[in-house]
């Protein structure tokens, strides 16, 4: 009977010693995924950066909760910096919303490339 029980409190040890080193394993991995996530996250912001690019949550608000005030705030600016921009952006918002204010943009912004390639 003492056998039995030897044999038994020992199988258990080692099968905790094995769950808490596969525990280990998992949890280290986990953590160099996280780790490694939050660094990818990094290199994506100063790459952004570097490239000028606006910030991916102004993409976020405009195109996946088609937010109009912040999509109009983006048009203005691009409409006085970057004319192509700003067509490109309205085209792709009307595509996706259907909205009506965005045709006078979508003209607006026509013209003015008009404009700028008819000076010639």
């Amino acid at each position: 009977m003492s056998n039995y029980k030897k044999v038994f409190s020992l199988i258990l040890i080692i099968s905790n010693v094995v769950f808490g080193i596969l525990f280990f394993k998992y949890y280290n991995k986990h953590k160099e995924q996280i780790l490694f996530s939050k660094y990818q996250n990094k290199q994506e912001k100063k790459y952004q950066e570097k490239l000028n690019y606006r910030n991916f949550k102004v993409y976020n608000e405009v195109f996946n909760k088609k937010n109009y005030s912040i999509y109009k705030e983006c048009f203005n600016y691009e409409y006085m910096e970057h004319p192509v921009d700003a067509y490109l952006l309205a085209n792709t918002y009307y595509n996706l919303t259907k909205k009506s204010d965005v045709l006078k943009d979508i003209d607006l912004a026509k013209r003015q490339l008009a404009d700028i390639y008819n000076e010639d």
